[in-house]
């Protein structure tokens, strides 16, 4: 424990108190609780306390977190946010020496947060809190500018040869396969009383359509009982049965689903089919150099943190991170 002793005058008159039993503990005021705690160290340099909570409280806040309870749950909660601290330290050192256009993205960070935004007066925290968050979206668009050139620069000549591409084609197959679609014509309403009354009408060989135009709830495709093609993934769940087995031209029972109550009379099928590799092969480069690149900038990115020395410090108090002590 460090007291706030600060003259021999000072120093005698806390003795005095101590032998005299009437001292239990040093008094200490917030800001000598805090200067004497070093969060962490960057290249031997401290990292501000003050830069720390924030970027804890950032941090939690960003990825919906729990703020922790214990010392056990801070450690390496603090840990990953300095090593943060170190990577966009790098980014910025590195990231300048390419941006060439230097192109201000504040107007995109006032965008995003539908800037300016008139605070009356009185509320200037508010405004003050929201500058606070332009900022912050401004530096993270910057980073993620700064990480885009690095990664380009390091990239130099990626190679992906054809068995890379068979073998990512292959494990990854249910992506490039294409659902049954069904051709077919429906009728929507929200009463089964009329569900049930339109269903007789139909298996008596009224006409689909005009009884969809008179009576059919559905929007966009469909809509006036005409003809129309879907994947049938794109149906409610419910109807996955009846669009596979449905004999084609027929009148279907009457369909239930959170969205009413639905007729459908289907056409015609598609079946399921697997898109040919020739068809995805220049989706699949673009995806594999990107995996490679990123790679590329990952072992860089870790390189460099092991230059900087990243060394632990002191555990943060878990009252500085509570979120009642959240203001940003």
């Amino acid at each position: 424990m460090v007291w706030p002793v600060k003259t021999p005058l000072a120093l005698g008159l806390v003795i005095c108190v101590g032998l005299a039993g009437c001292l239990d503990k040093p008094v200490e005021t917030e800001e000598t609780a805090q200067s004497v705690i070093v969060p962490g160290w960057i290249s031997g340099d401290p990292v501000p306390l003050d830069l720390m909570i924030k970027s804890m409280k950032l941090y939690l806040i960003e990825r919906n977190m729990e703020a922790p309870a214990t010392i056990e749950e801070l450690i390496p909660l603090q840990k990953n946010c300095l090593n943060e601290i170190a990577s966009n330290r790098i980014l910025v050192r590195e990231g300048a020496h390419l941006d060439d256009e230097n192109t201000s993205l504040r107007p995109i960070a006032e965008a995003v947060l539908e800037e300016p935004v008139a605070f009356p007066e009185g509320f200037e925290r508010l405004a003050d809190a929201h500058r606070d968050w332009i900022d912050r979206v401004e530096t993270r668009l910057q980073l993620i500018r700064y990480a885009a050139l690095i990664s380009e620069h390091l990239s130099g000549t990626i190679h992906v040869s054809d068995e890379e591409i068979q073998s990512a084609y292959t494990a990854n197959i249910e992506r490039y396969t294409v659902p049954m679609e069904v051709e077919l014509r429906m009728i929507r309403v929200f009463d089964l009383a009329m569900a049930e009354d339109l269903s007789r009408k139909l298996k008596a060989g009224w006409d689909f359509i005009k009884l969809a135009e008179r009576f059919s709830n559905l929007t966009g495709k469909g809509a006036r009982g005409e003809k129309f093609r879907e994947y049938i993934t794109e149906f409610p769940s419910e109807f996955a049965e009846d669009l596979k087995r449905l004999p084609l031209r027929t009148i279907s029972r009457i369909l239930a689903s959170h969205e009413g109550y639905h007729i459908l009379k289907i056409d015609q099928r598609y079946p399921e089919r697997i898109l040919p590799l020739d068809k995805v092969r220049d989706t699949l480069l673009t995806e594999l150099e990107s995996k490679k690149r990123n790679e590329r900038f990952r072992r860089w990115l870790d390189n460099q943190l092991s230059l900087m020395d990243v060394q632990m410090g002191t555990p943060i108090p878990l009252q500085e991170i509570r979120y009642d002590s959240m203001e940003e």
